[in-house]
């Protein structure tokens, strides 16, 4: 669980390979993986002895859909920023337009305008059908859920009168626990999508829990022959040559 709030590793043993193509939902995707694979886990530890594996899968069913729908309003915020850069850009384009270009052609722009923004507008409105069919699906799956625990328990106790009391009050302490544990997650989820939210607004490469170096084969050159970085302190003066590469002093001070 250490791995959800921040890196596990120093940032000089991490391999950036896996967050070349897409580094700014690289982290979220680990955080939500690390979420999904413990919670997973977790619960099923935890149903061995106070639910039956239908009450497993729903729970996981549901983990997963909670995790898609915060996927989906983050991807809903980024178009929402866009609608507003694009509508900050149509205003000036029109302040241009209407100083150098003729009435003529401002008409045919501002339906181009007008077009664009409606089709923006009817894909946030799809996201958000989306959303609410998956919120709807999740409180089913819950109703499902309760109904299974009700009817569970109902049986323990028709099937024998000495021993329903414990069954029953062990299943619906298994259940809250469960609800608890589902809770966990998802405040768990929000934080951690929260926080990579602040490293895509800080800047991947200052920021972010993963190194992105645009020179790290030359970092295996430059390193060789060099005492071992757990027993120096090792900080790098960079500056940029004009042909793009890096030129860097190396400092060593013993610990």
């Amino acid at each position: 669980m250490v791995g959800l709030i921040g890196p596990v590793a120093p940032k000089e043993h991490r391999d950036p390979s896996a967050c070349d193509m897409i580094p700014s939902m690289c982290g979220f995707a680990r955080f939500a993986a690390t979420v999904l694979v413990t919670s997973v886990l977790i619960v099923v530890l935890l149903s061995v002895r106070t639910a039956s594996v239908v009450v497993v899968i729903i729970i996981i069913i549901i983990i997963i859909i909670i995790i898609i729908i915060i996927i989906i309003i983050i991807v809903i915020l980024r178009l929402l920023l866009l609608l507003l850069l694009l509508i900050i850009i149509i205003i000036i384009m029109v302040i241009v337009i209407f100083i150098v270009i003729p009435i003529s052609y401002i008409i045919i722009i501002i339906i181009i305008i007008i077009i664009i923004i409606i089709i923006i507008i009817i894909i946030v409105i799809i996201i958000i059908i989306i959303i609410i069919i998956l919120i709807l699906i999740l409180i089913l799956l819950l109703l499902l859920l309760l109904l299974l625990s009700s009817s569970s328990s109902s049986s323990s106790s028709s099937s024998s009168s000495s021993s329903s009391s414990p069954s029953s009050s062990s299943s619906s302490i298994g259940i809250l626990v469960l609800l608890l544990l589902l809770l966990i997650i998802i405040l768990i989820t929000i934080l951690s999508t929260q926080t990579m939210l602040e490293y895509i607004k800080k800047g991947v490469h200052d920021t972010a829990p993963f190194d992105v170096s645009d020179f790290r084969d030359k970092s295996l050159k430059r390193d060789a022959g060099k005492p071992p970085k757990h027993m120096y302190e090792h900080t790098i003066e960079v500056r940029w040559a004009e042909d793009g590469g890096p030129i860097g002093k190396e400092k060593f001070k013993k610990k």
